[in-house]
């Protein structure tokens, strides 16, 4: 399965574009996440600033 980041490299590569990550979130460090279900890290948040 593809992480969200190579989600986001993806899709720039396809468009030929260029960005720049400003912020990035994900669940915090005391939400337990099971090693038997990845599904369960689903919170993710990227803001990102297009290149021209």
């Amino acid at each position: 399965m593809m992480s969200f980041g190579d989600f986001i490299n993806k899709a720039f590569k396809e468009l030929k574009g260029k960005y720049k990550i400003l912020e990035r979130y994900t669940l915090p460090k005391d939400f337990r996440v099971s090693e038997k279900f990845k599904e369960g890290n689903y919170l993710k948040v990227v803001f990102i600033r297009k290149i021209a």
